[in-house]
């Protein structure tokens, strides 16, 4: 493919082990500036296959349509981004279509999106500069930041089509997560998913302790702030959370469907 002229290429197959031929492979596709994206592994272990989990590589994850982590998804240190990877629809024999999952049919989302911020810039923008602008665009899930499920979080096409669009004023509750090591809380994480610094964005949150309001001073574009809230600790009691965000000084939030959040937890027996 490197010697076809190819700068982007995709690789939805995996090994459990390190393969030095392949490994070879890649460094020398990536050397050449090539962008390699490949499939994180559907075994549900926290292991990314190869070359998902070789140096340089996209290594890719899935999450289903709410943006939840697929259980068959390999998790660990090589996961860069996650993207849709259950019930897709996909071309097929004679020109039918089928219904796919696994995280070999959420990499080639990630490289058709490279491919296309490459084909839309008419020449301003190579692959790296491609993958960069995504990455700089991706909403946060998970764990607050970098964390080895979702990576760095999940692609927004619109985001990155509107990065240089002036005066979008785009508050979201982003994710829920629960630290192990602190089960008495979840952690609530908001984004500026517009291109305009937010300002005192109010954020009410709803569980089975009760209901607190919280408010974030400063959201620049892109940026994350997280909120600790008590939640209820009974063993094997399920409890709803429910978030949503509000824009201040009387701005119109561009995306409404992202202002709210809800989200059902179980707390484990014998904690």
């Amino acid at each position: 493919a490197v010697d076809a002229g190819a700068n982007v290429i995709n690789i939805s197959f995996g090994s459990s082990s390190q393969s030095d031929l392949l490994s070879e492979a890649v460094a020398r596709a990536i050397d050449a500036g090539v962008v390699i994206v490949a499939a994180s592994g559907n075994s549900g272990t926290n292991h990314v296959y190869y070359p998902a989990g070789d140096l340089g590589v996209i290594g890719v994850g899935a999450v289903d349509g709410n943006g939840e982590l697929l259980a068959f998804s390999n998790t660990g240190n090589g996961i860069d981004v996650t993207a849709p990877g259950f019930g897709l629809n996909a071309g097929y024999w004679d020109g039918g279509a089928v219904s796919v999952s696994g995280t070999s049919f959420s990499a080639p989302i990630i490289a058709g999106m490279i491919s296309k911020v490459v084909g839309d810039s008419a020449g301003k923008l190579n692959a790296q500069q491609a993958w960069a602008l995504i990455l700089a665009n991706l909403n946060e899930a998970g764990a607050p930041g970098y964390d080895t499920e979702y990576g760095y979080g999940i692609p927004d096409m619109t985001r990155v089509a509107n990065s240089s669009t002036k005066g979008i004023y785009d508050a979201a509750v982003a994710s829920y997560w629960i630290d192990p090591a602190k089960p008495t809380q979840v952690q609530v994480t908001i984004q500026n998913q517009g291109t305009e610094t937010l300002i005192n964005t109010g954020l009410m949150v709803t569980t089975g302790a009760g209901t607190s309001r919280y408010n974030a001073t400063t959201l620049a574009p892109g940026a994350i702030q997280t909120f600790s809230v008590p939640i209820s600790t009974r063993d094997g009691v399920t409890q709803q959370f429910e978030s949503s965000v509000i824009l201040s000084g009387g701005q119109t939030d561009s995306r409404p469907a992202n202002n709210r959040r809800v989200q059902s937890y179980t707390s484990p027996s014998g904690k």
